[in-house]
């Protein structure tokens, strides 16, 4: 079973050499609001969309829009939306603690650059500063399930895993090979086109062949060098400051 798991990924990776594409990703809020008989309705809330570039074993996600754009991810708009059953106003609270590193604080705004063939990954984080943290990829042990569905045109298939303590949904397609996916998600035999996690709804809008050269990959270099550990304690003290701001 490892002889074939291993031939397998070998043969996608081997086709996603061949790969130049361009994909944009629609990030949404997913609020549940109470009705009446008990029922709960999920509503979508787009917050900004994202641009994942891709040309051979390297791949580029960025956010869409200007810093400031992105930094806000529409909480103004979650707010708005008052629970039907309490009167209660959705908190910044509620999405910050439970979203995965790709954006983990608020008010963070995060590009990743991946190298699929030397397993590393350089992210940039804008948040008061600009950051740059180089590490090992991380690897994510998804369970493939048997379920699948379109995304848009493409016959997708449901994988499960666990990243940062969160549940993770992920739909891929083997119509288009290679292990790559929005922000932080990788590492399915085909590219992934909906994420859902905790109250994040990432989707697929459009996706151009062709398009992207290798000098359009590049990991970014803007930003103070730090490591994962020194970046999460710098970002966590920063919502501290905002949190007791706005107490």
């Amino acid at each position: 079973m490892k002889i074939i798991r291993y031939l397998l990924i070998l043969f996608y990776f081997a086709n996603a050499q061949s790969q130049h594409f361009e994909a944009v990703y629609q990030e949404s809020y997913i609020l549940e609001v109470p009705e009446a008989n008990d029922k709960i309705v999920r509503q979508l809330h787009d917050a900004h969309t994202g641009t994942l570039s891709v040309a051979g074993k390297q791949s580029l996600y960025v956010p869409n829009g200007t810093v400031e754009e992105v930094k806000q991810f529409q909480f103004t708009q979650s707010e708005k939306n008052t629970n039907a059953e309490s009167g209660s106003v959705p908190k910044r609270s509620d999405f910050d603690e439970s979203r995965d590193v790709s954006a983990r604080f608020a008010n963070t705004y995060a590009e990743f650059y991946t190298n699929f063939e030397e397993k590393q990954r350089t992210s940039r984080y804008q948040n008061q500063k600009s950051y740059i943290v180089d590490e090992p990829l991380p690897e994510i042990r998804w369970t493939v399930k048997s379920n699948k569905k379109l995304v848009g045109t493409y016959l997708c298939q449901l994988a499960t895993a666990t990243v940062e303590e969160n549940e993770v949904n992920a739909w891929f397609t083997k119509e288009v090979p290679g292990p790559f996916g929005p922000g932080v998600y990788w590492g399915l035999p085909g590219l992934i086109l909906q994420v859902e996690v905790d109250r994040m709804l990432i989707t697929l809008k459009e996706i151009t062949f062709d398009t992207v050269s290798r000098e359009d990959v590049k990991a970014p270099t803007e930003g103070i060098q730090v490591s994962r550990e020194q970046y999460d304690i710098i970002a966590f003290r920063i919502q501290q400051t905002k949190d007791a701001t706005e107490a």
